[in-house]
């Protein structure tokens, strides 16, 4: 049977099985009936549809929808597209070396070496409200680091040494004060940490981050918001138990280590061989929630990881200050792995709400 002769619907149900990669990639290209086929606006929703169902990306782009509003932040996208366009003149040119017309059906195949440059140009080539553009710029996790601090100097620097670690789509927002959020605000990103040094809306932003929650949004935890109540989140976040500690106050012990791991091969754990607290290894001396299971302790066998998952989507809880002591000299060692830590809870975080979401 030749491709032609299925229902489109049929089709669109066997492309949905094949990898997005691969699609986006390559598949598209390999002739002229599938290419325009993946042109159509309808193939790219119910794929954005099976691969983002109930997630926070699906519900920002239905709010937008909603509002009519299609102007995309350019400075969030993985591919620096005013680089691009200032280069489309280029772009064309090598196209056509590329031989990609419609009147020969062996010509869609793509050059391995120029899929990366064909990957860009799909991105320049659709519009930013088309279900394709979103589809593809979806398909790199987004992450945001929330924090709470007087000036913006450690958000910010945490931020620039996960992205170094790996995380390329991330970005930061300070609440200290009266600073505040809508879960509007929330929804394009895959995985969120919080922490809080300063005072900052506990209600408001607990309230958002639950319902950000229960979006099948994945959150990372961490000191000192679990550290005593003018810290730590509050409203829905307290009240009804997404929180993974027990309330507790801040500790100080010099220079405490990680001790004993509960489940070693916890992803969270993946080549982290030591972590060391610093001058004051501050943590907090709250026990973990009765719903939460135990991944890693402190030697002196207070919780350091743990993670709640009865919620839709999981929540770590991390027992330490993420700024290192490069960026605050009593905070915990950065010739440890304490960075992996933390990059590894937001990848979990974010696999892990993906597959509950499915």
């Amino acid at each position: 049977m030749n491709l032609q002769d299925l229902p489109t619907e049929v089709f669109y149900l066997i492309l949905s099985k094949v990898s997005s990669d691969f699609i986006i990639q390559e598949f598209q290209y390999v002739s002229k009936y599938i290419y325009h086929l993946c042109s159509d606006e309808l193939f790219w929703k119910l794929l954005s549809h099976s691969k983002y169902k109930n997630s926070p990306k699906l519900k920002s782009r239905f709010q937008k929808l909603n509002n009519q509003e299609f102007n995309e932040n350019q400075d969030n996208l993985n591919i620096d597209l005013n680089n691009f366009n200032n280069n489309n003149n280029n772009n064309n040119k090598n196209n056509n070396n590329n031989n990609l017309n419609e009147n020969n059906e062996n010509n869609y195949f793509l050059d391995e070496a120029n899929i990366e440059n064909n990957y860009r140009r799909i991105l320049l080539n659709y519009q930013e409200n088309s279900w394709k553009f979103f589809f593809i710029k979806s398909s790199t996790p987004r992450y945001l680091v929330i924090g709470s601090e007087i000036e913006d100097n450690r958000i910010l620097e945490l931020k620039k040494s996960l992205h170094k670690m790996g995380l390329k789509s991330i970005d930061h927002f300070n609440v200290f004060g009266f600073k505040s959020l809508t879960v509007n605000d929330l929804y394009q990103y895959d995985g969120i940490l919080f922490f809080s040094y300063c005072g900052f809306r506990q209600k408001s932003i607990g309230n958002i981050l639950s319902d950000y929650v229960d979006s099948g949004g994945g959150i990372v935890i961490a000191a000192y918001s679990n550290c005593g109540k003018g810290n730590r989140l509050e409203g829905r976040w307290l009240e009804e138990g997404y929180n993974p500690f027990n309330d507790g106050i801040t500790q100080r012990v010099y220079k405490l280590k990680m001790g004993r791991k509960i489940i070693p091969d916890h992803p969270i754990l993946e080549g982290v061989e030591k972590f060391g607290g610093g001058v004051n290894s501050s943590h907090s001396d709250s026990e973990m929630s009765s719903q939460s299971n135990l991944i890693a302790e402190w030697e002196n066998e207070r919780p350091l990881i743990v993670e709640l998952s009865t919620k839709k989507s999981p929540i770590i809880g991390l027992n330490f200050y993420p700024p290192s002591n490069e960026f605050d000299p009593s905070s915990w060692d950065k010739t440890t792995d304490g960075l992996k830590i933390l990059l590894n809870s937001l990848k979990y975080v974010v696999a892990h709400s993906l597959k509950i979401n499915k």
